[in-house]
């Protein structure tokens, strides 16, 4: 039965879940799916990707395997510094765009709420809140627990996950228009963004 689980949102709900514990004061380091999140940095961030990737990638290849693991900078204020300089063109928005034919978009892409790895390791999915790495003008998301509803068991949420067309779903409506260029948001949304964050 391996062969039909999920393991795309598995894989997500460990890593996500070992980001989340990696924010915390003292800690040094983090597990979960790290090439995972290092491909997904090195194909949004240029700076960060440029010369890593290997020879003998294909098309065909999942886009972990087209990076190299490369040593990086050592100390954290040399990552800072580089996102600090970074231009705006310097980063993809819309980075698997040259692989659909491949892979075509999924709509369970579009899947609202909470997944899961097993039962110990649950977390929250928001595609609403990256709207522009799917090609949409970036919204002011809902509330995070209008989104995934809190106090939801492992079934209750396989069940959401199942029937994600009934309402755990971004619709077009809510999706927007699509973007001209990666970087557009709606009017409001940098002010809510600097109000909610931590730039």
């Amino acid at each position: 039965l391996v062969n039909t689980w999920n393991w795309g949102a598995s894989g997500l709900a460990y890593l996500y879940h070992y980001l989340e514990k990696a924010t915390k004061p003292r800690c040094g380091n983090h597990g979960g799916q790290n090439c995972m999140f290092q491909a997904w940095i090195y194909e949004h961030f240029k700076r960060f990707g440029e010369g890593g990737a290997g020879e003998k990638y294909s098309h065909r290849d999942p886009i972990c395997a087209k990076y190299l693991p490369l040593k990086g900078y050592k100390y954290l204020d040399e990552h800072r510094t580089t996102l600090d300089r970074m231009e705006v063109d310097e980063v993809t928005f819309i980075s698997y765009e040259d692989h659909l034919h491949i892979h075509p978009f999924e709509d369970i892409s579009w899947y609202i709420g909470w997944i899961m790895c097993g039962s110990a390791m649950i977390s929250p999915y928001f595609p609403e809140c990256v709207l522009r790495q799917f090609g949409h003008v970036q919204s002011i998301p809902r509330h995070p627990d209008e989104s995934a509803k809190a106090g939801l068991n492992r079934f209750t949420i396989g069940e959401a996950f199942a029937n994600y067309l009934v309402e755990n779903y971004v619709t077009d409506e809510m999706r927007g228009p699509r973007a001209q260029n990666g970087f557009e948001t709606v009017p409001g949304y940098i002010a809510w963004f600097y109000r909610v964050s931590h730039p």
